[in-house]
Formats: C-alpha cells, structure tokens, sequence
C-alpha cells in the first residue's frame, strides 16, 4: 500500500477515535481518560502503519518498538517533579489553613 495511502487510513482512524473519546467525555464529564485513549490510540496507529506499510517488517516492527520507549520515558516523573513535591504540599495545606 502506498506510503499516502497508509496516512491517510491512520489519520482517519485517529479522527474517528478521538471524535468518539471527545463525545464521550462531554458526556460523561469526565475528560481523566482523554490522556490514556490519546497514548493507546497513537500506539495502535503505529502498529496499522506497521501492518500496513511498505519495507521490510524490522524497520516497521521498530517503530512500535520506539513508541514504546517513547511512552515509558514519558510516563515517569520528572526529577524536579520530585523535589518540588514536599513544597508543593506545604504550599497547599497553607492555603487550605486560609
């Protein structure tokens, strides 16, 4: 399948979940789910470009092999995430003594 092709299938896949979770979330209220379908669905686009792209199947089975590290090194916290938390805290319960 041409490499435009492949685009253009992921895209509309993208837009047909991310249209379904946004009417969902207005809906429900709720949008706590907005970042895990956003990270699911863009790993799932990778893996239907993987399956349908062009090359040999290591380079396209790498991709999802990069997405993966990708979302794991975003997944985690940040050092200064870290050490702001204990302030972070102080700073909240003085408010709330307010």
């Amino acid at each position: 399948m041409s490499p435009l092709a492949v685009a253009i299938i992921a895209f509309i896949a993208l837009i047909v979940i991310f249209t379904a979770v946004w009417a969902w979330q207005v809906k429900s209220k709720n949008a706590g789910m907005i970042d895990p379908v956003w990270a699911i669905s863009l790993g799932l686009a990778v893996l239907l470009v993987a399956a349908l792209a062009q090359g040999a199947i290591c380079t396209r089975a790498g991709c999802g092999g990069n997405w993966r590290v990708h979302l794991e090194r975003a997944a985690r916290p940040a050092p200064m995430e870290a050490e702001c938390r204990p302030r972070r805290r102080s700073a909240v319960s003085q408010v709330s003594r307010v």
